[in-house]
């Protein structure tokens, strides 16, 4: 699918933040993985590199790259081999392309099919971290929100961490669109979500299994409407969030298939700066959340 132009509406809080900065997890309303980088699906030097002029539906590797990254970011010691290095110190666009080499994203027609995202996952760890080298099935670090419970739960955040890959899937028009975003945490009760069109916004859980825009801009709120968009988590790595030795690093888990990823590309207009992370810088949790509920819509 193509886009000549989208209308986009921000809360003050989204507008300027391409990521969030350092370890936010110090409150019981507001915990998030500090150290993600919002990576783009649409990156420029990732398009370069695989010899694309534009996206056609790369939100399985700028997903999964984010989950890389941020795992790597918490990883005291890695393999120390040319896909650890990479994944490291490697520059955005080196990092996506990476990673849709992991999960076998088809470069040429895009989309990211079910059985590679969880070899890709495994083959992920086996590779960058000395504790799966070698091992053809890694442990996996299993996320299961129980039978008939909301698929994203703020309990489960709190005590496992995990970097969840979630699968997304709306309809309108009578079309079925999927895409692929992450959790990042969550805050009030809302869950943060990062996007692979650059974009952080937060939602509310519907029920058990579907997600509704609650502010910012994204997938969710283009395709979803008032009636949200169905989820399910497919695959997730633990993040402690601290530095901790090796043998203390999260697992992956996966629940299920992944169904393949519909061209989605990222909206035309880019966010600014990162203002966000100068503001938290400059203003303690109390003052930084007594302005968000000024600011939110």
């Amino acid at each position: 699918m193509k886009y000549s132009s989208i209308i986009v509406s921000f809360s003050f809080l989204f507008l300027a933040a391409p990521s969030f900065a350092g370890n936010l997890c110090t409150s019981n309303s507001f915990c998030v993985h500090g150290d993600m980088p919002l990576l783009s699906q649409s990156n420029p030097e990732f398009l370069k590199l695989i010899g694309q002029s534009k996206d056609r539906g790369y939100c399985g590797a700028g997903a999964s790259a984010m989950i890389f990254k941020t795992y790597m970011n918490n990883l005291s010691k890695d393999h120390g081999n040319s896909y650890a290095k990479t994944m490291k110190t490697g520059s955005n666009g080196k990092i996506i392309k990476m990673a849709g080499e992991f999960v076998k994203t088809n470069f040429k027609k895009g989309g990211t099919l079910t059985s590679n995202i969880a070899k890709g996952y495994r083959n992920f760890l086996r590779y960058v971290t000395p504790r799966h080298s070698g091992k053809y099935s890694p442990n996996y670090y299993s996320y299961r929100p129980g039978r008939r419970k909301p698929v994203l739960q703020k309990s489960i955040f709190k005590k496992d961490k995990p970097i969840a890959y979630i699968s997304a899937k709306a309809k309108s028009k009578g079309k079925t669109y999927s895409h692929a975003i992450v959790l990042n945490g969550y805050q009030d009760d809302k869950f943060v979500i990062y996007d692979p069109w650059k974009r952080i916004y937060n939602v509310k859980m519907i029920g058990t299994s579907k997600i509704a825009h609650a502010s910012g801009y994204g997938f969710v709120k283009y395709y979803g409407g008032s009636n949200g968009v169905s989820i399910s988590v497919k695959g997730a790595l633990q993040n402690k969030l601290y530095r901790k030795a090796s043998s203390e690093q999260g697992e992956a888990g996966f629940v299920g298939p992944i169904a393949a990823q519909p061209s989605t590309p990222a909206p035309t207009v880019k966010p600014k700066a990162s203002a966000y992370s100068k503001y938290l810088r400059m203003s303690s949790y109390a003052s930084k959340y007594r302005r968000y509920l000024a600011h939110r819509p």
